[in-house]
């Protein structure tokens, strides 16, 4: 037999041979398979990302700012009058007073002294208060209803005393300074001082008479803000709101109507 040698150049030319032809056939043999695989892979990268273009933007969700309101009552019209009223909610008791023992005094249709009386009561009887105005005169007017009778009809607030078991109101709370304006709640008092450098505002509690002072007051449309930090204290004619503020986001804290208001001008 003949014999036949291989140098090592034959070998190794040989086996990357063989070895080519192996990948050949592999890729041959596979082809079919891979594009069926790929063409699986590629309807579940669609699926996951809903078939976007690349110029899609993800959505994120703006987070939900939790605001708790406390709801004070909206003034509504009083027929045949410029005036609004607030009502009282919850009502307040009162009793008539006057400068004669047993005096008589009107319960008019209108928050005005010219408006038709609806009834009378006498100094002394007791009553429920049901809205609060600001009528003729710039006075602070009730809604009231007699217990006794059960008449109602507009008291200007200078015939009224409000029943409230709380402290005295102090009459110098703005001490050297004049007063500006005096806005009385069920449970605040809270006065507006004007001095030589400027507003301050000076709220009391008429229960614990614990008192607030700051003078970084401003007037924004016949409304006082006073300012506490992030805390605001909202006055007007109507209502006090006090605000807790938070990157502009208002969380009302206590809204209660104004039962008494006095202004120097």
């Amino acid at each position: 037999m003949q014999r036949i040698d291989f140098s090592e150049g034959d070998v190794a030319f040989r086996r990357r041979n063989a070895f080519a032809l192996s990948i050949r056939e592999i890729r041959h043999c596979k082809e079919e398979d891979i594009v069926r695989t790929g063409a699986w892979l590629l309807v579940l990268v669609l699926a996951a990302v809903g078939c976007r273009s690349a110029t899609d933007e993800v959505a994120t969700p703006e987070p939900t700012v939790a605001v708790q309101v406390t709801n004070t009552p909206a003034p509504i019209p009083i027929e045949g009058t410029p005036y609004q009223a607030t009502p009282l909610d919850p009502t307040r008791a009162g009793v008539l007073i006057a400068d004669t023992d047993n005096a008589a005094i009107n319960l008019r249709s209108q928050p005005t002294t010219q408006s038709a009386p609806t009834g009378t009561g006498t100094a002394g009887d007791q009553l429920e208060l049901l809205q609060l105005a600001e009528g003729e005169g710039g006075y602070s007017w009730y809604l009231v209803k007699s217990i006794d009778s059960g008449a109602e009809g507009w008291v200007r607030g200078d015939f009224i005393e409000t029943d409230s078991n709380v402290a005295a109101i102090p009459a110098n709370a703005c001490g050297d300074d004049s007063q500006r304006a005096f806005f009385e709640t069920e449970s605040f008092a809270n006065y507006i001082c004007e001095g030589s450098t400027g507003l301050r505002y000076v709220g009391i509690n008429k229960t614990n008479q614990k008192s607030f002072v700051t003078e970084e007051v401003e007037v924004s449309q016949g409304t006082y803000i006073a300012f506490d930090g992030s805390i605001q204290y909202h006055l007007n004619d109507a209502t006090l709101a006090v605000y807790r503020v938070n990157q502009g986001e208002y969380t009302q804290l206590l809204g209660e109507s104004i039962l008494h208001r006095q202004r120097s001008y």
